[in-house]
């Protein structure tokens, strides 16, 4: 029998805070359930200012502001009857809860802070969420007594944004904030606790259960918490929260932290955090001795287990791993593990700890940085005459301008002291320059490394100095842009704050602080979730340039992170590994030349240069330092293969050490075979048609097709989801324009960035504000929308997610890749304002309201297919097209093509103006790039105008009333815009194809047709339509295409029987899209009046299914079509025998080939 009731009672107490003072009548809610001869039961309490008596709550809040007068951030709010919270850390709330009647030996339960705002949300009817996260503070702190005032007086003392403690002059010391306003790891910690989503009047909760835990057993002391803004600037949102203070009259009202916990049951300790910073590789001893009993319990009957809640990167340990008080675990790998002890005592009441272990292994001597003993030695064994990438860097270290790392390696390898010498006093000078640069730290300090025998004790000191010097001014004044997120700038600051740390470790006694800003502070605080993100197919947003710059200096910290420490950090994430087909397909074929450097070309999506070769030798060290790490991959092979065949299989000379050092002459080479890479993460697909010279790739005769569509992350982002581009030969379809450098010239945010500069759809709202695209756009380009009011740079996944709203801007809704075939549906209507989210919804732009109600494209390659000699490749493309009003339609709905050199068109021309001509009765355009060409056909629908645009001088770079055609200057002279890579200006003309009518919805088929000069034309090609269907018959002579889609405008699955008919000049391969995915049916050909018949009839259990994309595709020859034939004359002809059946089937057969 079990008896149970709830029980509320007050508790007279007498219990000294941590101030001295008196806490009488503290009143307890207990309300828990009590049952005889069984646990016992968890307590609530509620911790309230004048709550029955409680006085144990300090609060206030610090400012960074200075505009009022006295300037806020010297004002103490101690005694303020509230606590205010501004965006951008401008106001920040403290709270601070005296916990000291809970039992150290408790088990918490939960744990809950509740505030009550009073600040609506908006001026107006809109409810906005204000994101808050709560942080815990590192140091102690003053309420202060002061009512916004000043220290100003004898008496008066309190926190202000400047001090923690800060004292009329005479009556105390003042204790300054790290940075005014508190600074991230220094006052509090920089990772959040948690947040919550403020929004309009009423109490508000953050869970604050692991703090509370920690705070009641003694683990951390309890210095509160600190709320800051997430949000930011929002157009429409209210700034700031205002919450009730325990100051305010009404108690009812007062902030309350709710604790539920239980201090009647065992007590479990696992230690103290341990951290072995030259572990061998040795077993550690973890320690549960000071676990203990509920109070009047016996500790001999607790029962210990050990279990592995998170290893080091790379271990093949988990679950449990001890069931002793004290056990020795062997750990597998270095990195940080965290060990969970559960105790339970005879009753089954258990308690549960955790234990945090960091295992490095930092080598005491030098060289430590990527020159391991073993790294050191294979270096050694190839460092022989007759290796060219040894005897070029031998003969590059002689030269008088030889790189520093390049003096440094060859010396350290060939005990050359005068090199060494020569190496540090180049890393002097560099020190002693004048001006900055986010890699300049790091790279002095591997000369420190490498050189670090020949250093004397001085000269040790003075790089010393240098290297707190600088961690400890760019935490205190960071350099604008060294921010997390999707950029550049973070990534190489990460690499010099860890390289000057692992560099001056065991000399310097600041060297931990940098190591750990890297490693905890940057890389785990942010940047794993960045890379997770994005992690599917290991692509970049801001594309390539951006990317090489960027992710040289983030493989190159991590690797020197592995070499230093042991802890493999290329396995935090599997964008790393997952960038190997990325990095091995993403070039285009053939060869292009920089100042003698011949590379494989690229395309310059984001905010890149092209023809920039030298800078591609960051992504070649990149792929170098990957391929060091994951050697076995199959993938790896072939991008080995591809970096070391050619006149590309080397680096520029200023990279010789990094060539020399990450070359790896034993991974064995395979040819690359990879055709389709899909990345998931950014939603970028790449397609190649083969390899026709192999690893050389230097046949520009292959096609290489790249296709956008996902979400938008980062600043050097385009706005270009649902765009393609197209090489064969040459660049036949572009992402056109030239980019200044900096992506903030007149040519680059009205036009370069923009979504007119793209393969996709721009549909013009003569009312719409892009001023947000960049800093200071002014162009109305009828394209897609900017990220406003979100930032254009989020820093972290939490304000990401935060707004998905403004970053979700595309989809792949389908993907499907064959040999003879890839396919990608992707769904851009989101990146424009729409009727689901338009920025008239949440900003002040009224004018940007719903324009495209949908934005769907299918876009297929269509691959020359082995076993069919004389068969082309094709691309074709379905759109399908929706705009919320008339006037949007029309002439202000297009489709751009973008072409390098003056496109022919064969519709009958209306001059418009110079540089713009208007075709009607159009069906093909035709574009020459020598030497390629690129055929482009409108098969559906059947009237459409095509619009040509451009010239130079005339309306190149045109957006609807301008030529955005200068970087600068509206007086450059022509040729222009160009760069310090492009002589001539790129991509000048464009087509444009429009609907002839304003109607609402529209579906556009085009079929794109890559071929060399030489070609006259392209095959006949034949729409397909009728029965709900949509398609195209391309007559290839060697090998029939014929491709199909829903006619439905919205894509709605195609249903019922499919029937279509076509007239095949050869053996014909069918792709059939938009089907319900895995629906059955059975295929029937059939050859009326001369015409073959193709009928899908929906049959459960029939021997076609589509699948789980919804495609089916299948050629003519097929032997279970055969099989359909047969079986279908069997049950006409049952008198004639099977050799007379199989006899007409292959008649049958031939007759419709």
């Amino acid at each position: 029998m079990s008896l149970s009731f709830c029980l509320v009672c007050g508790i007279n107490n007498n219990i000294q805070n941590n101030r001295g003072h008196a806490m009488n009548w503290l009143y307890i809610f207990i309300i828990g359930f009590f049952a005889i001869g069984m646990q016992a039961a968890d307590l609530t309490v509620t911790f309230q200012q004048g709550l029955n008596g409680y006085s144990g709550v300090s609060d206030t809040w610090v400012s960074t502001n200075s505009w009022d007068t006295p300037p806020q951030h010297t004002v103490n709010y101690g005694q303020n009857e509230s606590i205010t919270l501004m965006r951008d850390g401008d106001q920040n709330p403290l709270l601070k809860f005296d916990l000291s009647s809970i039992p150290a030996n408790s088990k918490i339960v939960s744990a809950h802070l509740e505030l009550y705002n009073i600040t609506p949300s908006s001026s107006g009817s809109q409810v906005f969420d204000r994101r808050i996260r709560l942080f815990r503070i590192l140091r102690d702190w003053d309420e202060g007594n002061q009512i916004n005032s000043p220290i100003d007086a004898s008496g008066k003392h309190g926190a202000t944004g400047d001090h923690a403690f800060d004292y009329f002059p005479g009556s105390g010391v003042d204790v300054p904030w790290g940075e005014r306003g508190m600074q991230a790891n220094t006052d509090y910690d920089g990772t959040e606790t948690g947040y919550t989503d403020v929004q309009d009047e009423g109490w508000y909760s953050w869970d604050v259960t692991e703090l509370v835990r920690n705070w009641v057993r003694l683990e951390q002391p309890n210095f509160g918490f600190v709320l800051r803004d997430a949000t930011g600037y929002q157009d429409g949102h209210t700034d700031w929260r205002e919450f009730r203070s325990s100051q305010f009259p009404d108690s009812q009202f007062r902030p309350r932290l709710i604790v539920t916990y239980n201090p009647d049951v065992p007590f479990a300790s696992a230690g103290p955090d341990q951290e072995i910073l030259d572990w061998t590789g040795s077993s550690i001893q973890l320690d549960g001795s000071a676990s203990t009993d509920r109070p009047g319990g016996n500790n001999a009957t607790l029962q210990y287990q050990w279990e592995i809640i998170q290893s080091g990167y790379g271990s093949s340990l988990s679950g449990i791993v001890g069931q002793d008080q004290m056990p020795s675990v062997t750990p597998d790998t270095a990195g940080e593990w965290i060990f969970q002890l559960t105790v339970t005592n005879d009753l089954g009441e258990f308690a549960t700890d955790t234990v945090n272990v960091r295992l490095l292994s930092i080598n005491a001597s030098h060289p430590r940085i990527y020159l391991s003993p073993q790294k050191l030695a294979q270096l050694q064994a190839r460092a022989v005459t007759g290796n060219p990438r040894w005897d070029q860097l031998v003969l590059e270290a002689q030269a008088g301008d030889a790189h520093m790392h390049t003096k440094a390696l060859v010396g350290l390898l060939t005990n050359s002291n005068s090199l060494q010498d020569s190496a540090v006093q180049d890393a002097i000078d560099l020190m002693n320059q004048a001006g900055d640069y986010p890699t300049k730290t790091g790279d002095i300090a591997l000369v420190y490394d490498w050189c670090y025998s020949r250093l004397s004790t001085q000269q040790i000191q003075n790089f010393v100095s240098y290297f707190n010097s600088w961690a400890q001014d760019n935490l205190d004044n960071p350099y604008s842009s060294d921010v997390p997120g999707w950029g550049n700038y973070w990534p190489r600051f990460s690499y010099s704050f860890l390289l000057a740390g692992l560099a001056s470790f065991g000399d310097n006694p600041r060297a931990q602080e940098w190591m750990d800003e890297y490693r905890k502070n940057r890389f785990q605080a942010f940047d794993i979730d960045i890379l997770n993100r994005i992690a599917e197919g290991g692509a970049w947003p801001e594309g390539m340039i951006y990317d090489w710059i960027a992710n040289l200096s983030l493989v190159r910290a991590i690797q020197a992170w592995l070499s230093a420490t042991g802890e493999n950090l290329f396995l935090s994430s599997s964008w790393f590994k997952e960038r190997l087909p990325f990095l091995l397909i993403h070039r285009w074929p053939g060869l292009a030349s920089e100042w003698g450097y011949e590379y494989h070309p690229y395309v310059s999506i984001g905010d890149s240069e092209r023809n920039r070769g030298a800078i591609g030798n960051y992504e070649r060290i990149m792929n170098l330092i990957l391929l060091e790490q994951f050697p076995d991959e199959p993938l790896s092979r072939q991008l080995h293969a591809y970096m070391a065949s050619g006149t590309t299989a080397n680096s520029d000379t200023f990279l010789y050490h990094d060539e020399f050092m990450w070359f790896n002459p034993d991974l064995v080479p395979e040819q690359p075979q990879l055709k389709t890479h899909y990345a998931r993460g950014t939603g970028t697909v790449i397609m190649r048609s083969g390899w026709p010279d192999g690893a050389e790739d230097t046949d520009p005769s292959a096609t290489h097709i790249m296709f956008q569509c996902g979400d938008h992350f980062t600043y050097h982002q385009h706005y270009d989801q649902n765009s393609f581009t197209l090489f064969k030969y040459n660049d036949l379809a572009l992402d056109s324009g030239v980019y200044s450098g900096d992506g903030l010239s007149y040519h680059d945010r009205d036009y370069y960035v923009r979504t007119i500069a793209h393969n996709t759809l721009i549909v013009r709202n003569p009312t719409e504000d892009f001023s947000d695209s960049r800093p200071e756009a002014t162009t109305n380009d009828g394209g897609q929308r900017s990220v406003y009011p979100a930032t254009r740079s989020p820093q972290t996944v939490e304000y990401f997610d935060l707004h998905q709203t403004h970053y979700e801007t595309g989809n792949i809704t389908r993907f499907e890749d064959h040999e003879a075939f890839t396919y990608a549906l992707g769904d851009a209507t989101h990146a424009y304002n729409n009727p689901t989210y338009n920025q008239a919804m949440d900003t002040d732009l009224s004018g940007n309201t719903a324009k495209v109600s949908r934005f769907l494209r299918s876009f297929c390659y269509l691959r020359e297919v082995s076993g069919y000699p004389g068969s082309g490749d094709y691309v074709v493309m379905l759109d399908r097209v929706g705009v919320v009003h008339a006037a949007y339609s029309g002439e202000n709905t297009k489709l751009l093509f973008h072409t390098f050199n003056e496109p022919q068109v064969n519709g009958t021309p209306q001059t418009v103006s110079a540089g713009e001509t208007l075709y009607t009765q159009a069906s093909q355009v035709t574009s020459a790039n020598d030497p390629g060409k690129l055929f482009i056909n409108f098969i559906h629908p059947e009237q459409v105008h095509i619009r040509k645009i451009g010239g130079r001088g005339e309306k190149a770079f045109w957006v609807f009333d301008q030529n955005v055609d200068w970087h600068w200057d509206a007086s450059e002279p022509q040729p222009r815009p160009i760069s310090d890579f492009e002589s001539e200006p790129y991509g000048e003309w464009r087509i444009e194809l429009e609907p002839v009518d304003t109607n609402l919805d529209h579906s556009f088929l085009t079929v794109m047709t890559p071929r060399s000069t030489g070609t006259v034309s392209p095959p006949a090609m034949n729409l397909i339509s009728g029965n709900g269907l949509l398609g195209v018959h391309i007559e290839d002579p060697g090998l029939n295409r014929v491709c199909v889609f829903s006619a439905d405008d919205e894509g709605a699955p195609l249903a019922g029987t499919l029937t279509y008919q076509f007239v095949p000049s050869a053996e014909s391969h069918h792709a059939i899209f938009d089907l319900e995915p895995l629906s059955a049916y059975e295929v029937n050909i059939s050859t009326p009046d001369g015409a073959t018949q193709i009928e899908l009839v929906p049959q459960p259990g029939g021997a076609w299914v589509a699948s789980d994309q919804g495609v089916i595709q299948f050629y003519t020859s097929d032997a279970d079509l055969c099989e359909a034939q047969f079986n279908a004359l069997a049950s006409t002809w049952p008198q004639v025998s099977v050799l007379e059946l199989i006899t007409e089937i292959c008649q049958e057969e031939a007759h419709s080939l």
